[in-house]
């Protein structure tokens, strides 16, 4: 059986932090070039409560998980990718 987790989407952007909906996912295996990391701390800064209320100046999607500032330990890493 996969590993959970606990992640906070946006389901709708426009609605401010009431829009953040708790879900269990999958832990995912990090790619080529990725990180994965054991999130201890998180902060929702101005960024994010821009885009959570619609007034981000690029375009989001929902399931976002809005999160500008971590702080957390990397648990494995994917393949190294070397550009030639």
């Amino acid at each position: 059986m996969a590993q959970e987790q606990s992640v906070w989407r946006i389901s709708e952007i426009g609605k401010g932090p009431a829009a953040l909906k708790q879900h269990r996912e999958a832990i995912p295996s990090p790619g080529p070039g990725q990180y994965l990391v054991r999130i201890l701390s998180v902060s929702l800064n101005y960024r994010d409560l821009a885009i959570l209320s619609g007034a981000y100046a690029m375009p989001i999607e929902a399931g976002l998980v809005p999160c500008s500032d971590i702080a957390g330990e990397i648990v494995s890493a994917g393949e190294v990718c070397l550009l030639h």
